[in-house]
């Protein structure tokens, strides 16, 4: 595949055409926005060639690369033109002319600065294209990560992006959601959507939206003050609207969403202990070793086992984007989760193995699965502590 996404008809030449130092990137007849353009092409080109092209505007010449606007083509529809007399690219709009020259990016990409001939006509299948980054699970990005993400995205002729940030954006009024981390801030999301629109010119203001996925939950709070305000006390009405949400999340049949009921119960079980100022008592103290087998365990729960000696856990609900699994791997804790019907299986003090890699759960193993299982811990951790070796290192290729 030369190009991606693959654009509908290409037709491959004969020859090719040299890019060299006095090869210029010529405007004839764009838009203001056209210039940003450019100058991310000349970026391209300076990237993978080391070569760094003049901009002009004027009449169109032979011996150059050509961005011009052409009114006769589809609003959504760009051709490229790839010959050895020189480079041209017509798009039916501002956003059209995008498109084309993302396409010869890539093929600059590829070729360096001998580009071989070839003719493109493209326009979208779908006017929305999107991409949704999770930036609640793992590494939090920073600015200029994201910044660089929707150069890629925009290279791929992406014109939607939606970020999910529950853990990781810095609520004024909530503190307790990112304290201790490093959260993305209203100015820095304001920032990233004031670059991605420059991206795409100031006609094209809306090619790609970065949508926020989780803010500070008005509903939640107006729900529970209505309540308040009808004579219920403030536990019973955050019980009861936290059993409505618990319900929506449960009711949609997506498993991604489902799971987000669990978070509502921990959230929940949190601020009814702030009201009453009392605390849940903490399970344990376990064995060095125990393995932990329960129906479900909240975020909240999973993070209070650091250091308990617990070796695995096992629970009967929730799924493998669930919280608290991602949590018990992030500690380094094998975890098992959505194993159904296991507490009929076990009792406590019983032998279980637990393997987090393969999501399998063994009562009672007999002796060839021990030693099996022995001898995979076994190469894991000498593994690991051959990894280990290589912490704090500098990356290299």
């Amino acid at each position: 595949m030369d190009f991606l996404p693959m654009p509908h008809h290409v037709t491959h030449g004969e020859g090719s055409f040299a890019l060299g130092w006095r090869t210029p990137i010529n405007l004839v007849d764009t838009q203001p926005s056209a210039l940003l353009y450019a100058q991310m092409l000349r970026q391209a080109v300076e990237e993978f060639t080391g070569l760094r092209l003049r901009l002009l505007r004027g009449c169109a010449h032979s011996g150059e690369i050509t961005l011009t606007q052409d009114s006769g083509l589809p609003g959504d529809t760009y051709r490229l033109s790839v010959a050895p007399e020189g480079v041209t690219v017509r798009g039916g709009s501002d956003e059209a002319l995008l498109h084309g020259i993302m396409t010869l990016r890539q093929w600059i990409q590829r070729h360096g600065s001998a580009l071989p001939a070839l003719e493109v006509e493209d326009a979208p299948d779908m006017p929305n294209r999107g991409y949704y980054l999770d930036c609640s699970r793992g590494r939090v990005p920073t600015l200029e990560t994201l910044k660089k993400t929707a150069d890629l995205l925009c290279c791929y002729k992406i014109n939607q992006w939606q970020l999910y940030v529950e853990h990781t954006y810095l609520f004024r009024n909530l503190s307790e959601a990112w304290r201790e981390d490093t959260p993305l801030t209203a100015e820095e999301i304001m920032e990233l959507t004031h670059t991605m629109r420059r991206h795409v010119g100031a006609n094209e203001a809306d090619i790609i939206a970065v949508q926020v996925a989780i803010s500070e939950d008005a509903g939640l709070r107006s729900q529970t003050n209505q309540l308040v305000e009808g004579g219920a006390s403030a536990e019973a009405a955050i019980t009861e609207v936290c059993r409505r949400y618990i319900e929506m999340f449960e009711q949609t049949g997506n498993e991604l969403t489902s799971l987000r009921a669990a978070d509502i119960r921990d959230l929940r079980d949190r601020m009814l202990e702030l009201l009453t100022r009392s605390t849940t008592e903490s399970a344990g103290p376990y064995e060095q070793g125990a393995i932990l087998i329960a129906r479900d365990l909240t975020p909240s729960m999973t993070v209070g086992l650091a250091s308990t000696g617990v070796a695995a856990i096992a629970t009967e609900l929730g799924g493998r984007v669930s919280h608290s699994a991602i949590l018990a791997r992030a500690m380094g804790i094998p975890c098992v989760v959505g194993a159904a019907g296991l507490l009929q299986q076990v009792s406590s003090g019983d032998e279980v193995i637990v393997d987090g890699e393969r999501g399998v759960v063994i009562p009672s193993p007999n002796a060839r699965e021990q030693a099996a299982y022995r001898a995979r811990r076994s190469l894991y951790e000498a593994r690991r502590r051959e990894l280990e070796t290589y912490r704090d290192k500098p990356t290299l290729t």
